[in-house]
């Protein structure tokens, strides 16, 4: 069994400024009657060593440039730096773009930096501050997850010692999967994001915002969710309800997405052994009451000057459908079906849960992007493929986690290989995707 205080007490240090010192918050899986087994044990610390803030810096210049040529429409190479930009700027300009924006966090911060600075270069600092942090909570996440595992494999026989070299590793893993897209086949679509969508776009500069605290939200409901049977922190219902709440405020997509596979999965706690369980599922459900009416704020906004939402199954689908799904997932689903008896145990720990509910709200974003739509004049705008392109995100990490941590005891050289070959082409098709676009490519390509 493992240690739920230890894992409370790192939830703590991960919100603090400071990172933590001891205690890892999920460890390895172990194999068990032949299934992989996702548990927790104590770790090494999470380190941030100077390669990660090299990238980090590399990563801050690269978006800056990106943002503010996006910002005055730069003439680039290949075009103009098109992205969703111009409308948040209007607003924050105390202009009305002629779309409804009842979330308006990232306009906020536009306009107090703006105060001090040029609207370009307000526009682009106030998009960094919240979209850049996410790099540094994805390597922590991955310090807490990996570290033990690959370290016992770069030393096998002295376990005590710490390779500078894993961290690096973690490092570069870590910026894989803030780059990393969908797998390019010509044959099958000619285009890189178009049809296929991409776990990381740079042209909706909300759903880049949002991300940060829908990681934290993600990790948090995980948590709260490991520790459900057995004991709960109040402190970690109410950070959980603020982030939920945050990014709400910035783009509702993590919202529409994981409140529904939230809601399923406390429906059915509520019931188990004649709900016995039913305060701490009650006081669970408390939390998200703030979001829920916030959310229904936003809609009232946005679908008052509509004609609502629709819904026709199988909307969008083409005969080359599921190709363009394949090419999306093709890493999460290959990790998947060699791992079916680890997902289909129901493992309690953090990284189990985590793995499980990344694939429910894919299959929730899926059904979202693919059968519902809005009507009115938004109506080919495909709004509802936010959800979807940030599923694919948590999918890769997840997914990511699930297969490091099967490497110390599956020594199958060809799983390995199937696995790395998949990361490894969509990190170059994601780099090549970003390329195009960061030279002022049109994102719909």
């Amino acid at each position: 069994m493992y240690n739920q205080n230890g894992i409370a007490n790192k939830c703590d240090e991960l919100q603090s400024d400071a990172f933590p010192t001891n205690h890892s918050i999920h460890d390895h899986i172990g194999h068990t009657s032949g299934k992989v087994n996702l548990s927790l044990r104590k770790s090494s610390s999470a380190a941030i060593e100077p390669l990660f803030w090299v990238l980090f810096a590399l990563y801050v210049l690269i978006y800056f440039f990106l943002f503010y040529f996006q910002s005055i429409n730069y003439a680039g190479h290949f075009g103009d730096y098109q992205s969703d930009f111009n409308a948040y700027i209007l607003e924050a300009s105390g202009i009305n773009s002629g779309l409804p924006f009842p979330y308006r966090g990232l306009i906020w911060l536009i306009e107090i930096l703006h105060c001090f600075l040029p609207m370009s270069i307000a526009s682009a600092i106030a998009i960094l501050i919240l979209f850049a942090p996410v790099a540094i909570l994805i390597k922590v996440i991955l310090e807490f997850s990996l570290f033990n595992t690959l370290n016992e494999i770069y030393h096998p026989n002295n376990l005590k010692r710490k390779s500078m070299h894993v961290h690096m590793l973690i490092s570069l893993l870590c910026f894989s999967l803030l780059f990393l897209g969908s797998i390019y086949i010509p044959q099958f679509s000619p285009f890189f994001y178009r049809n296929v969508q991409s776990a990381n776009v740079v042209h909706n500069q909300t759903g880049m915002a949002a991300r940060t605290f829908s990681v934290f939200a993600f990790v948090l409901m995980s948590l709260i969710l490991s520790n459900i049977r057995s004991s709960l922190r109040i402190s970690h219902l109410i950070m959980f309800s603020i982030f939920l709440l945050v990014t709400l405020w910035v783009k509702p997509t993590f919202s529409t997405v994981y409140l529904p596979v939230y809601g399923i999965i406390l429906f059915i706690e509520f019931f188990r052994n004649r709900c016995e369980n039913w305060r701490r599922v009650f006081l669970v459900c408390l939390a998200f009451v703030p979001a829920l009416a916030l959310l229904l704020y936003q809609y009232v906004i946005v679908f008052g000057q509509n004609e609502g939402i629709g819904f026709q199954p199988f909307r969008l689908l083409e005969t080359r459908t599921p190709l363009f799904i394949l090419q999306a997932i093709a890493f999460p689903l290959y990790i998947l079906l060699t791992n079916l008896h680890s997902f289909q145990s129901y493992d309690r720990s953090v990284d189990g849960i985590s793995w499980r509910i990344s694939w429910y709200g894919f299959v929730v974003a899926l059904i979202q992007r693919y059968c519902f739509y809005e009507k009115g004049s938004r109506i080919n705008d495909g709004n509802f493929g936010w959800g979807y392109i940030l599923a694919l995100f948590f999918l890769f990490i997840t997914s990511l986690i699930v297969w490091v941590k099967s490497m110390k005891l599956r020594k199958s050289y060809t799983y390995h290989f199937g696995a790395a070959f998949l990361f490894a082409c969509h990190t170059i098709c994601g780099v090549l995707y970003f390329t195009w676009t960061f030279l002022g490519g049109h994102f719909y390509i």
